[in-house]
């Protein structure tokens, strides 16, 4: 009967009562113990997730990056809750060891370890229990809201130093992105040869190979306007080669055997002169017709070409002079009336006019049926040779250094002892050579510190 009555004491009421408080009391102790472990770890993640956060927005990482962030924050969070546990559990407290901190806080002694035995009744439930432990939240939710604040403010601060990052951008000087903008299109018309257009992409190249932070220095803008200058001066002697080439053929093709022999050998030399500009220039034509170049003299250009030659190659010339001036018109700072201006031409007068179809005022041949106005003043690479510079010896016995002008050398009779190889100005100071309207020459005197900058941004030839 005692047993029984014990068995339903044990069983009732007042034994769920003091058990749930009992394993409540055992899940705030040990709850506590790992928010104690919990929360280094917490502020740490903290920390480093919004240092990480700034820098990938700082790298303008983008959204992608962004959403993986907080995927391994996360990720990182619940490792850092288990390893916590792992590391707190050694001080976790079991339910009996809270029952007894329940038994000392309402100084109940060991009635409920009793109970719990089976050895005493339970006690009454109480309205009102000391309860053991209070938590102070203070420092957790300090934590809490310190890691969130710093994510936040990681993730919503605006970062100058970002956008100046995506904004600075050094752009490639003007003069190397016009350059490459014409070989574009050049290649893009099939209007030059290319291995020519190759070589000047290189030295583009070479040029944009210095750190961009060079880009802009004094050396690297004047190479650069070099280039463009140089390719500019290519591009103007392939133009203006192909449509005196294409004008000679065409006039060979049109009139044939029935022109004079003079001036069919004229045009054979001008052909022959303009066809030795296109393969010996920098920029030279496309493959097909320096295939079709090949070997071409002015004997073969006068007697060998059949009319059906002639025309096949004053139609390839035309259909490259034709793809060279839709690429001209279609790059920057370039035209193709530009680049053929003030060339010889069929003009007034005994003179030769200027433009592809000669119908502008040029250069005259001299004399009084010379062509109306005077001659343009044209940049050359070479000055005229004239012969007015030639230096010559005074044969003289007498003192030199007391010679004025004027004064008698020397007598002698008999014949004179002329140079018969000697080939000196003509007669009353004539010119060795006519004149063409007169040539300008840029001539350089480089000191020798001159030079060397110049080799240091220039490769010889």
């Amino acid at each position: 009967m005692s047993a029984m009555f014990l068995a339903e004491m044990t069983t009732g009421k007042e034994a769920q009562y003091w058990e749930s408080m009992t394993r409540k009391l055992a899940r705030q102790v040990n709850a506590s113990w790992w928010l104690e472990h919990w929360l280094p770890w917490l502020m740490g993640a903290g920390i480093v997730g919004s240092t990480t956060l700034l820098w990938l927005r700082w790298r303008a990482m983008g959204s992608v990056a962004i959403q993986w962030f907080w995927i391994a924050l996360a990720a990182a969070g619940l490792v850092s809750m288990l390893g916590a546990w792992w590391w707190a559990r050694r001080r976790f407290e079991s339910v009996d060891a809270a029952r007894v901190r329940l038994e000392d806080s309402l100084k109940m002694k060991t009635v409920l370890t009793a109970a719990h035995a089976g050895i005493v009744p339970w006690p009454a439930e109480r309205e009102i229990v000391q309860w053991p432990l209070r938590t102070v939240w203070t420092r957790p939710a300090a934590v809490a809201i310190f890691t969130a604040t710093m994510l936040a403010l990681a993730a919503w601060v605006p970062i100058p130093a970002a956008a100046l990052a995506r904004q600075r951008t050094i752009e490639k000087p003007a003069a190397l992105e016009d350059v490459e903008k014409w070989m574009d299109q050049v290649r893009q018309q099939d209007a030059a040869e290319e291995e020519s257009v190759q070589k000047v992409e290189e030295k583009v190249a070479e040029l944009l190979q210095r750190p961009a932070e060079n880009w802009y220095e004094h050396g690297t803008l004047e190479a650069a306007d070099h280039l463009k200058e140089q390719t500019t001066d290519m591009l103007r002697d392939l133009a203006r080669n192909l449509t005196e080439a294409e004008r000679a053929a065409a006039a060979l093709e049109a009139a044939g055997q029935a022109l004079p022999k003079a001036t069919r050998d004229a045009l054979s030399d001008a052909l022959d002169s303009s066809l030795q500009g296109l393969k010996g220039g920098g920029m030279k034509p496309s493959a097909d017709l320096m295939k079709q170049l090949q070997g071409m003299s002015a004997e073969q250009l006068s007697s060998s070409l059949s009319p059906e030659q002639m025309k096949q190659m004053a139609d390839a010339l035309s259909k490259n002079r034709q793809a060279l001036e839709d690429a001209l018109n279609k790059s920057p700072s370039l035209n193709w009336d530009d680049m053929v201006s003030n060339m010889p031409g069929k003009g007034q007068g005994d003179g030769q006019g200027s433009g592809p179809d000669g119908s502008n005022e040029g250069l005259g041949k001299g004399g009084v049926s010379r062509g109306p106005g005077t001659g343009p003043v044209g940049l050359k690479q070479d000055p005229t040779k004239i012969d007015t510079t030639k230096p010559e010896q005074l044969q003289s016995q007498i003192d030199l250094e007391r010679m004025a002008p004027g004064d008698l050398i020397t007598t002698t009779d008999g014949k004179h002892k002329t140079d018969e190889s000697y080939r000196g100005p003509g007669s009353s100071g004539a010119a060795a050579k006519p004149g063409d309207g007169g040539a300008a020459v840029w001539q350089n005197s480089l000191v020798p510190t001159e030079r060397q900058t110049l080799q240091r941004y220039f490769k010889q030839p």
